[in-house]
């Protein structure tokens, strides 16, 4: 092998370290930037929102996960499980109503009807104290919470005469 064939090879290697350490560099400022980028962003919410509404969406998406996590838990048959993360979440007024739906069908099922009741008078409260006038599905909601409810209570009389 001749000189220069050797230091065309070693040129080609030093080329080739030289792009990977850029590679390597590249990617690690790339997620440094993202993270810069994800602070200033929650930074800017903070600062858009205010402190209090920002703190209030950050308990929603929160609130989210977990119900998420307790759908999951109910379709993989772990229904105790799934009971205690839907209870964690209504018991901090969740305006959305798939906790509350969930719940009380699970209660049924299971011929709970102080429970069932329970919920959906929870989700009634919530309803009409918590969740905005602007929604537009709260009144049919609250309409159904209540139909349910009223179900729920005649299922629990009918159960007493036994």
């Amino acid at each position: 092998m001749s000189f220069i064939t050797i230091l065309i090879i070693v040129f080609i290697l030093f080329l080739l370290f030289f792009l990977f350490l850029l590679i390597v560099s590249f990617s690690s400022n790339k997620n440094q930037d993202q993270e810069k980028g994800e602070e200033e962003y929650e930074r800017l919410r903070k600062e858009a929102y205010g402190e209090d509404a920002y703190n209030e969406e950050k308990k929603f998406e929160s609130q989210v996960k977990i119900n998420m996590n307790a759908v999951e838990l109910e379709k993989k048959g772990k229904i105790e499980e799934a009971i205690k993360l839907y209870e964690q979440v209504i018991k901090n007024n969740f305006i959305g109503n798939g906790p509350y739906d969930r719940l009380a069908i699970i209660y049924r099922r299971k011929k709970q009807y102080d429970e069932e009741i329970r919920v959906l008078e929870k989700a009634i409260w919530v309803f009409k104290n918590v969740v905005s006038d602007v929604r537009p599905d709260k009144e049919p909601k609250l309409k159904n919470f209540q139909e349910r409810l009223n179900k729920a209570i005649l299922l629990k009389e009918k159960e007493g005469e036994k």
